[in-house]
């Protein structure tokens, strides 16, 4: 697998990781998890909660961008390590 493909594996997966980052803190302030309402029950969340899901769902914003992005590049035949790719 190509880099530009390990790349949009860890932006898909990413999301999912701060979703279950904000879980200990919904059972912790709210009780259990609500299944029927998450969205109202996310806005109830404050502090560490609150920060876990704003950062789920700033992921899941950037996400489509990133993938567009990505997918352009790889399909077009951008070479990751190129001459514009930074050089440390």
């Amino acid at each position: 697998m190509t880099i530009p493909l390990w790349c949009l594996l860890g932006g898909v997966v990413l999301p999912y990781v701060w979703a279950g980052a904000s879980l200990p803190f919904r059972n912790k302030q709210l009780g259990e998890f609500d299944l029927q309402q998450p969205r109202l029950q996310a806005a109830e969340l404050t502090e560490g909660g609150a920060g876990a899901w704003g950062a789920q769902m700033n992921a899941w914003e950037a996400l489509s961008v990133f993938m567009a992005a990505t997918l352009v590049a790889y399909i077009s035949g951008v070479d990751p390590a190129g001459s514009w790719a930074m050089n440390v």
